[in-house]
């Protein structure tokens, strides 16, 4: 037995269930019976494998991403005066940030930089990011002279658009960080740069969209009680091959043979 949430709709803990169906009428699944035994459902978003399953079986996409909120998480410094006050923004959001400290460069001419890294190893590897977003609170320790900017980077890439920031209070900014791949938010830094005069991130929080990319599972189980099946991409095997079906065509009832 296992619990089915499909298009707003809850079955727990039966053995068949008959779904209403996008654009009306209704698709049963069967749990057990037919080709082997074992349930009828699998999750992906393309056909599976000829290989897999039996005549009968049906498979359809879930949809399992996510949004992911982080904070920084570390830093690495460069031509900085003093590392003393970096630190104030880790584990820190842009919302919770109450750093007035200041961290200068190493000097006239200089720009100093702090690299800092986010925790994102939650994001499956095989996600495809929809939505990269990014706030800051930040402030500059002199409106006139000092120079204060915040920018993303893929390692040395940069992405997006160079944020200034004007004014000696904590304010949050929106910092433009444009769009990612998976594999580039392995490297995502946030980079803050400084001139003479000194400024600080006081918090900042990155938030990251994302949508699990086409991958099998196995059969659900009875220990798999609590996923959701969403969206309308079935794939039904005939005769040995697999055929993407709309919801919206399918008949009436759809049974496992």
């Amino acid at each position: 037995m296992a619990n089915i949430t499909l298009w707003g709709a809850s079955y727990s803990d039966v053995p068949a269930v008959v779904l209403p169906k996008t654009g009306g009428g209704t698709v049963t699944f069967y749990e057990n019976g037919g080709g082997g035994g074992g349930q009828a459902i699998y999750c992906g978003s393309s056909a599976p494998a000829s290989s897999l399953g039996s005549d009968g079986d049906l498979y359809m996409k879930m949809e399992s991403g996510g949004t992911l909120e982080a904070y920084p998480n570390d830093f690495t410094a460069h031509n900085m005066n003093s590392t003393s006050h970096l630190s104030d923004c880790i584990g820190v959001s842009a919302e919770d940030g109450t750093s007035t400290s200041n961290t200068y460069s190493s000097g006239s001419g200089t720009t100093g930089t702090a690299d800092y890294t986010f925790d994102l190893s939650a994001i499956p590897s095989n996600a495809t990011i929809t939505s990269v977003s990014l706030q800051v609170k930040a402030h500059e320790e002199n409106a006139s002279r000092s120079t204060c900017t915040v920018r993303a980077y893929a390692g040395s890439t940069a992405k997006g658009s160079l944020t200034t920031v004007n004014g000696t209070s904590n304010e949050i900014y929106d910092v433009s960080v444009g769009s990612w791949t998976r594999s580039e938010l392995d490297e995502f830094v946030m980079r803050l740069s400084l001139g003479y005069y000194g400024g600080l991130i006081a918090g900042a929080t990155l938030t990251v969209e994302y949508e699990a990319a086409a991958q099998w599972s196995a059969e659900l189980s009875g220990n798999a009680d609590g996923w959701t099946l969403t969206g309308n991409n079935i794939y039904k095997k005939s005769g040995g091959s697999w055929s993407l079906v709309s919801s919206t065509a399918l008949d009436d009832t759809v049974t496992r043979q």
